[in-house]
């Protein structure tokens, strides 16, 4: 789905499609709000991806004097960055990944990521400050594509043992290599993420678990994929299964998206539900929009 979603065309849902009979155009419609804003939703979670890549390699730098950067795990570095993205740390627990190239079942990426860490893992309650300035040129690519992303504010707090709350401000992002360079997200709002397997995040429990997955107080956002602004909230809480490949969601969940202009119909929504049952790969996608379409 990842591969696809960074090939959707920019454009406005509102105008256009007018030669097509209601039911296609309500289709259109329906895809297209649920392209969209799951392509936008993984965008927005790629930072909290290499933090708790880092979460993990700092777990398990416990047993080196807390050297992320010891000999012992470099073949762990390589599987979580890549062999080329640099790692520093000052006596405040900030640290700074440069990055280049790209880690196991990830994509490539470029820029640099500052990580206010307070000193600590993403555990006890502990709060992690992402510093993604423009000037630090964010960028990683999917299936070829670029997408370049900055941020007034991005916060992960450790909720629970095996929970993480991300905070998102502002979140800007686009194509620069497209022809949609004009088309910006302007993304705020929480998503939530539990793993559900194992309460340690060692590199072993990581790989093995699953990820369910949360979004909520998205209430007036746009994406990169489409210039009309939304609100998006799963129903229910889509699942992530890393072996099944990059970004993959599988099981059961639900997302509601819904237009948000001032003349807007309660029923200008699109609901998608996942079909499957338990962790298995490719479950069925339903999506419908509710709203009015032309005749």
């Amino acid at each position: 789905m990842a591969s696809s979603l960074l090939l959707f065309a920019s454009c406005s849902l509102n105008v256009g499609n007018e030669g097509n009979d209601p039911e296609t155009r309500r289709r259109i419609i329906a895809t297209s709000m649920h392209n969209s804003n799951m392509g936008q939703i993984l965008v927005c979670l790629d930072p909290f991806n290499l933090a708790f890549r880092l979460n993990t390699l700092m777990i398990e730098s416990e047993a080196y004097e807390g050297n992320v950067n010891d000999n012992a795990l470099a073949k762990m570095r390589e599987d979580l960055f890549g062999t080329s993205t640099t790692i520093t740390s000052d006596n405040e627990g900030v640290y700074t990944l440069v990055l280049k190239g790209q880690g196991k079942q990830d994509y490539l990426h470029s820029g640099t990521l500052v990580i206010q860490t307070n000193g600590s893992t993403l555990s006890n309650g502990n709060t992690w400050s992402l510093s993604i300035p423009k000037t630090a040129e964010y960028s990683f690519s999917m299936s070829g594509t670029t997408v370049a992303l900055y941020t007034d504010s991005y916060t992960i707090t450790s909720t629970e043992d095996n929970k993480w709350e991300i905070q998102i401000r502002k979140l800007v992002s686009n194509q620069p290599e497209t022809d949609y360079t004009e088309t910006k997200s302007d993304w705020s709002g929480k998503i939530t993420m539990t793993q559900d397997k194992f309460t340690d995040q060692t590199l072993n429990s990581i790989s093995k678990s699953t990820y369910t997955m949360e979004v909520e107080s998205a209430y007036q956002i746009t994406t990169m994929y489409v210039t009309d602004t939304m609100s998006v909230q799963t129903i229910d809480p889509l699942v992530f299964n890393p072996e099944c490949g990059q970004s993959e969601i599988v099981g059961a969940g639900s997302m509601r998206s819904a237009f948000t202009y001032p003349w807007s119909d309660p029923l200008d929504f699109t609901l998608s539900e996942w079909k499957g049952e338990g962790t298995e790969c490719d479950p069925e996608i339903e999506v419908q929009y509710y709203g009015v379409v032309q005749e």
